[in-house]
């Protein structure tokens, strides 16, 4: 019987004019794990994500969870869906890390936490041990601190599912793990659904519940 509460990517196909880059992809990723997929850099790990974040359209195939086609959802409709931290680094002169959580609330799902927005904001920074900098503009953090605080405002967003593009990229081992073990508490204690790329496998080998490898666009579980 299919789960109705995860994500199901079902055989989809993607590319850039005749350049096929995807090629009959298929997931499905439960709310409340950690999903890895795992690949060498140009294998499409990235796209598969923007795909599923409706960046890139498929060509064929679907995106679905329970009986919401992710296609035809307006912005704010997916947005309670999924959120996303990508690779790219945008900082902002003026904004500062709190504001930007505050941002990624803009969708009003914190209401399912039970808790008023000023609090889901403090509870999310003291999350990630941001508190400290939360009035700090974002332009004047460290690389490693503006990834935590942009995984932070995804996970503000308070959406059944969190596409994560090399959450660990920029901090160092310690940090990797600590992030890692935040995630997948995250995942366990609010029924969140997390799938990340990863260039290690030994982190997706201790913390990850399903792996996938990405391959000439193939995708498969290991």
């Amino acid at each position: 019987m299919k789960d109705h509460t995860a994500l199901h990517i079902d055989a989809i196909n993607a590319g850039f004019g005749e350049k096929k880059i995807l090629r009959g992809a298929t997931l499905v990723a439960e709310k409340g794990q950690i999903t890895a997929i795992q690949g060498r850099n140009g294998s499409g790990k990235s796209t598969l994500l923007r795909c599923i974040a409706g960046i890139i359209p498929v060509q064929s195939g679907r995106i679905t969870q329970g009986k919401n086609d992710l296609s035809l959802l307006s912005p704010i409709q997916r947005s309670a869906i999924i959120g996303a931290v990508w690779t790219d680094r945008t900082r902002i002169a003026g904004l500062t890390v709190q504001q930007l959580l505050e941002m990624g609330a803009f969708n009003g799902a914190w209401v399912k936490t039970g808790m008023s927005l000023e609090e889901h904001i403090q509870h999310t920074l003291e999350l990630f041990r941001l508190t400290p900098i939360a009035h700090q503009s974002s332009a004047e953090i460290s690389d490693g601190q503006l990834q935590l605080t942009m995984l932070a405002r995804a996970i503000a967003q308070c959406a059944e599912f969190l596409l994560l593009d090399e959450p660990t990229t920029y901090l160092d081992y310690i940090a990797k793990e600590e992030l890692m073990q935040i995630l997948k508490d995250l995942a366990a204690h609010t029924g969140t659904g997390i799938i990340l790329t990863s260039h290690d496998p030994a982190l997706s080998q201790v913390y990850a519940h399903k792996t996938y490898e990405l391959t000439e666009g193939i995708l498969r579980e290991v």
